[in-house]
């Protein structure tokens, strides 16, 4: 099986858990990065037109859920058991949601980006991250399925990071740690998994 996968150039976003899922399960694949600009000359070629897609002996994937759930199978990070299955997608689902509604933002002028990210961050987006974490902490605290790391917790990990750098403007980069602090310790927890950490430190060679 041949596995290419093709994201933009940057490390995070929807195409990060998989990378990382993938590494982390030793499954060869090709680091298909696409620089941002040119992506628009290439859009037409990609299924729906959007990024991440994983190609498999050429024939592509898409929707990152989707791909999430097939390489995490090929990885042995998604559950057997149907039930913590559902655990998993039951998390995969509710970033993917987290994360439009914060997308949805991204083009807008200043004075409504500022008015749509104020009230995301104070109704939305607490909503959501609170019902992760009582999640969490109702299997066990430590990760959100199978009692094991799954693509679910990278996946909530990527958008954890992504909420705390500072980088969305009017949303406070305490939020997280302020309405689920156990979700921080458990982004924490990922992050200095030995395998993820050798992820990128290989990573910091290549670039």
């Amino acid at each position: 099986m041949k596995i290419k996968l093709s994201y933009f150039d940057f490390d995070g976003g929807r195409g990060q858990s998989i990378r990382l899922a993938l590494s982390i399960g030793n499954v060869p694949f090709e680091d298909d990065r696409i620089p941002s600009d040119k992506w628009m000359q290439m859009k037409s070629s990609f299924p729906f037109q959007a990024l991440p897609v994983l190609f498999v002996d050429g024939v592509p994937l898409a929707q990152s859920n989707a791909i999430c759930r097939f390489v995490g199978k090929l990885a042995d990070m998604y559950p057997s058991d149907p039930w913590q299955a559902a655990m998993c997608d039951e998390t995969l689902e509710s970033v993917e949601e987290l994360t439009m509604h914060i997308g949805s933002t991204m083009h807008l002028n200043d004075a409504d980006k500022k008015v749509k990210r104020e009230m995301l961050a104070a109704e939305t987006i607490p909503v959501f991250l609170g019902g992760m974490e009582k999640r969490l902490l109702a299997n066990g605290g430590k990760f959100f399925a199978n009692q094991q790391l799954t693509v679910a917790d990278l996946k909530v990990c990527d958008v954890v990071e992504w909420l705390t750098s500072g980088m969305l403007d009017h949303i406070p980069k305490d939020l997280v740690n302020r309405v689920a602090p156990s979700l921080t310790q458990h982004c924490d927890r990922v992050k200095n998994d030995s395998r993820i950490q050798e992820y990128y430190k290989k990573r910091a060679q290549v670039k």
